[in-house]
């Protein structure tokens, strides 16, 4: 039995969930013991689902998240194409371009992928 699962083109497709259908949802939720809800709430709208030449991030957010310490975090409202300061933080958000994020296979590799940019010179945009 497939999943039935739909994925982004272009590498980084875990970090990107385009809507899926309800029973597709629902073999995930089974396989992952989630309930579906969890699972739709991070869902991308389809509008987001677009080639991107960068993937926006707040650094403080990320290697800190506010509501757990623990726990790094990537959070869906940086995915919006709108690009926004950071909410918690009130600062621009920062951009890794695309051919990076795609050599990660989980957010683990993200982060560390995050962490050897963010000390490399700025030369940030948002093409």
């Amino acid at each position: 039995m497939g999943l039935g699962l739909k994925c982004l083109s272009g590498g980084a497709g875990w970090l990107l969930l385009p809507p899926q259908s309800v029973q597709t949802l629902e073999n995930l939720a089974d396989l992952a013991r989630l309930d579906p809800a969890a699972l739709r709430a991070i869902e991308i709208p389809e509008a987001w689902a677009r080639r991107r030449k960068h993937y926006p991030y707040c650094p403080r957010c990320a290697f800190l998240n506010p509501e757990d310490v623990g726990s790094p975090v990537w959070k869906r409202r940086w995915l919006a194409p709108a690009v926004v300061p950071c909410e918690v933080h009130a600062t621009p958000l920062r951009a890794i371009p695309c051919a990076r994020v795609r050599r990660c296979l989980n957010l683990a590799q993200l982060l560390a992928q995050v962490s050897r940019y963010e000390r490399e010179p700025r030369r940030e945009s948002f093409d």
